[in-house]
This record gives C-alpha cells, sequence and structure tokens, in this order.
C-alpha cells in the first residue's frame, strides 16, 4: 500500500514538473514571436479613434483625430526618510497599459495568463520619471507582464529625493508635506495621459506600507501630481 502510494506520489511530482518545463518552453516561444519584429523604441499605434478599444483616449480637432495612450498609475510608498529640507522617498511605481502589437494567442489548456518579459529584452515604456523629485541611482528592480490581450503590467521601485515643506493651515495642522507629479520623458500630454488608478478596496491611487501605521497620512490627487500630508508629533 505504501508503495503504490509512494509511486502515485512521484508520478504525480514529475506529471507537474513537466507541465512547468512545457510551461516556461510555450511562454518562451510566445516572447520570441512577440519581439521577432517588434520595436521598443516606437510608441504603440493608437493613431485613428477606435471607441471599441479600451485605454485609449481621443482628442478631436479640425482636420484630425489623435489619440492619446493611458497609462494607469498606482503608487506604494515603502518608507520615508525625513530630512530638513527634502525627504528620500522609497516607493514602487505600478503602471498599465495597452499595447496592442503584443497581443497573442495560447492554448487554453497551458494556463497561461500572462507571459514575464526578461529584463534583457525591450518592450516599449512611458519612460515615466517624477518631476518634481531627483531620482537616486539605485538598483531599481523593474518587472514586465504582458496578457493576451496585449495589456502590459509594470511595477519598479524607485528612491526619490523630493523637497519638503511645512505648515500647520487647516486642516493639515502642525504638519510636513511633498508632492509627486508624474511626467514622461519622451513623449508630450499629447501622447501619454496619466490616470491615478482608483478601483477600491483592492487598487487604490497611492497606498502605504505600516510604517506609516502610527502617523496620520492625507493624500490629495490632482491631474498628474499626488500631495502627500503627515502630520507630526505635537
Amino acid at each position: 500500500m505504501r508503495a503504490a502510494l509512494l509511486l502515485v506520489l512521484v508520478a504525480s511530482c514529475l506529471s507537474q514538473k513537466a507541465f512547468r518545463s512545457r510551461r516556461i518552453g510555450t511562454e518562451g516561444q510566445v516572447i520570441s514571436k512577440l519581439l521577432t519584429d517588434y520595436d521598443p523604441a516606437t510608441r504603440p499605434p493608437v493613431r485613428g479613434c477606435h471607441p471599441a478599444i479600451e485605454f485609449v483616449i481621443c482628442f478631436r480637432g479640425h482636420n484630425a483625430d489623435h489619440s492619446s495612450i493611458l497609462v494607469i498609475t498606482n503608487i506604494f510608498i515603502n518608507r520615508v526618510t525625513w530630512q530638513e529640507n527634502k525627504a528620500e522617498v522609497d516607493l514602487y511605481l505600478r503602471q498599465q497599459w495597452q499595447d496592442g502589437r503584443l497581443q497573442y494567442d495560447v492554448d487554453p489548456r497551458e494556463e497561461i495568463e500572462q507571459v514575464s518579459i526578461p529584463s534583457n529584452r525591450k518592450i516599449w515604456v512611458p519612460d515615466t520619471y517624477f518631476s518634481t523629485g531627483n531620482e537616486l541611482r539605485t538598483e531599481n528592480r523593474q518587472s514586465l507582464f504582458v496578457e493576451p490581450s496585449g495589456h502590459v503590467r509594470s511595477s519598479q521601485q524607485r528612491t526619490v529625493d523630493v523637497p519638503v515643506t511645512y505648515g500647520s493651515s487647516f486642516p493639515f495642522l502642525n504638519r510636513r508635506s511633498f508632492t509627486l507629479r508624474l511626467a514622461s520623458y519622451i513623449y508630450p500630454l499629447e501622447d501619454i495621459v496619466y490616470l491615478w488608478a482608483n478601483s477600491p478596496p483592492l487598487v487604490n491611487p497611492v497606498e502605504v506600507s505600516v510604517f506609516f501605521s502610527m502617523q496620520h497620512v492625507f493624500i490629495v490627487f490632482i491631474a498628474r501630481k499626488i500631495h502627500m500630508y503627515i502630520c507630526r508629533e505635537a
């Protein structure tokens, strides 16, 4: 009886190992096929407004239609190191956008819901940075996932130095604050539109770690900017 049970367990482990190996091979084939003729320096082709396509905002002029890629963003603030006139903010910048060139089909039996882009392969990214601060040269760990629909999800660790202001005006009494503003290194507003993610309770524009659990934190959102207020102890 024990021998039979052992054989079943061994067979199950071998089957799972073979499935994982086949899945890794399939993901590699998908990535290779997607990026064969892919140009990461070219913005995803969203010109020509199609209302059925998500993540596209259209601006209509007199002579032609122009569209902007919508980049849905949220931030996880891990830690803030306060200094006299500035703060060092350790955070994760999470972004989502649509790239129709990265759509792919896969056999449902493979159970592949997304593929991970290796660090040595490049796809188009919006080149987002924080224009209100100076990003420190640290090891920026980034992960990129692509779903069959061409929906891209990015998560990147950043460390930013931002100016700090102090004040005691109502309703933020005895507080210190900083502002994070998003912008793109390469693209103007006509090409990139940033939108704060807001689908509570699962997704919020800004999340904070337990580092802030004993502090009163207020966050105000304006367009591409967030203002973070933290009340100090009297």
